[in-house]
């Protein structure tokens, strides 16, 4: 793919700096993105092996990493908010809307959409007012039902589970489900996963065994660690002991990961398929 600016050339060291990553990243998928604004297509080949329209939804929902993290910091223009962020917001409301041409569908057995399900709730949680208190009250209630749709499903004992914990958080803290009726399942999520800690702030992706586990990238940065820290931030009120746990982790964690990479940044090839068979 040729460089992209202000991103490929971005130094990566101020505040600012991923500001204008993020802006840059946008506004390159903008023209990608569906009239209606809850699908982004780009045209290319993948290995994909879920439907077109769970495809076209993950590409609608990753970008939301960087829409939340903006409009949590308050630091776009209102233009900015205009071209880039409140297609987001429109989008939301058609993707969930069962009667729009562009909705979603719905969420089946250990479907790609319960994935995509964590970072819309990421969203959520970081930019309240912009993707649902400002929808309207339709809008509203089918985004709590299709994101509800995520409980009393079939999931694998891995990093998946917090697909739904993220979910049903934002179902608490964002669109007013009362707490009763999805609490017991997040902690029964949260205690499940308790049984991949390993210790030294290391988890595996699942519950180990004598054959061993994958216990490096999903388990690590690209998943459970990162979603603790999510957790640690958007939950303190609810699950403050747990939140200060997850916290304690990943400064454990943060000492050893390190060696991953070599002093430029880059992953170190050497482990770059790394499965550990033995607790770190």
């Amino acid at each position: 793919m040729p460089p992209l600016d202000g991103f490929s050339n971005n130094s990566f060291k101020p505040h600012a700096d991923f500001k204008t990553a993020s802006i840059a990243l946008l506004r390159a998928l903008k023209p990608y993105q569906s009239p209606h604004g809850s699908r982004i297509k780009l045209p290319l080949s993948t290995g994909t092996h879920f439907d077109d329209v769970a495809a076209q939804l993950e590409g609608y929902a990753r970008p939301l990493w960087a829409v939340g993290a903006l409009m949590h910091s308050n630091i776009v223009s209102k233009d900015e908010y205009e071209e880039l962020i409140k297609p987001y917001a429109i989008g939301l409301a058609n993707g969930t809307n069962p009667h729009h041409e562009e909705y979603w569908g719905p969420v089946v057995l250990r479907d790609q959409r319960m994935v995509e399900m964590e970072i819309i709730s990421f969203a959520l949680l970081s930019a309240p007012e912009t993707m649902f208190h400002s929808q309207s009250e339709e809008a509203k209630r089918n985004i709590t039902m299709w994101l509800g749709t995520i409980n009393g499903k079939d999931f694998p004992t891995t990093n998946w589970l917090w697909f739904r914990v993220m979910t049903n958080l934002a179902l608490i803290k964002v669109c007013g489900v009362p707490k009763e009726h999805v609490l017991d399942a997040m902690k029964a999520d949260l205690d499940l996963m308790e049984q991949f800690y390993r210790g030294d702030g290391w988890a595996a992706d699942g519950i180990w065994s004598d054959e061993g586990r994958q216990a490096d990238y999903y388990s690590g940065s690209f998943a459970i660690q990162f979603s603790q820290l999510i957790y640690a931030k958007m939950a303190q009120d609810l699950d403050p002991e747990r939140c200060e746990r997850f916290r304690g982790r990943a400064k454990e964690f943060a000492v050893s990961f390190w060696r991953y990479f070599d002093t430029n940044g880059m992953l170190n090839t050497h482990r770059e398929h790394a499965t550990l068979t033995k607790a770190p």
